[in-house]
C-alpha cells in the first residue's frame, strides 16, 4: 500500500507541475498580467522542489522496482534531450538561437555525463 501511494503522490505532484507549465506558456493567448504571471513562476518553483523531493525520497525495494526506476529515469531524460533538441532545430531558423535552450541541453547532457562517470569511479 505504501508503494502505491509513493506511486500516486509522484503523479499528483507532476501533474500540478504540468499544469503550472501550461500556464506559463500560456496556450490561450490570454495575456496574463504580470502579478499573476509572477505568482504562477513561484508556484511552479514550489511544485518543482516538491517533485524534486518526491523523485529523491524514492527507492526501490527489489530489482525489479530498481529496473522499472532506471528505465523511468532514462526515459524521461531521453524525451528532455529530444525534445530540447527539436526546438533548437526549430529555433534555428530564427537568429540568433535562444540561449536558454542551449543552456538547458547542455547542463542536462553534461550532468548525466559526470554522474555516471562518477558512479562508475566509485564501484
Amino acid at each position: 500500500m505504501g508503494n502505491r501511494l509513493r506511486t500516486w503522490s509522484e503523479v499528483y505532484v507532476a501533474g500540478i507541475f504540468v499544469v503550472l507549465l501550461v500556464t506559463c506558456v500560456d496556450p490561450l493567448e490570454s495575456i496574463m498580467p504580470l502579478f499573476w504571471g509572477r505568482t504562477v513562476v513561484i508556484l511552479l518553483i514550489a511544485v518543482y522542489g516538491l517533485y524534486l523531493g518526491v523523485i529523491y525520497r524514492e527507492s526501490a525495494r527489489d530489482e525489479r522496482d530498481r529496473r522499472h526506476l532506471a528505465v523511468a529515469e532514462r526515459v524521461g531524460f531521453l524525451v528532455g534531450v529530444g525534445v530540447l533538441v527539436l526546438f533548437l532545430a526549430l529555433d534555428a531558423f530564427s537568429v540568433p538561437v535562444q540561449k536558454p535552450l542551449v543552456f538547458a541541453l547542455g547542463s542536462m547532457v553534461i550532468a548525466k555525463t559526470i554522474s555516471l562517470l562518477v558512479l562508475r569511479y566509485r564501484n
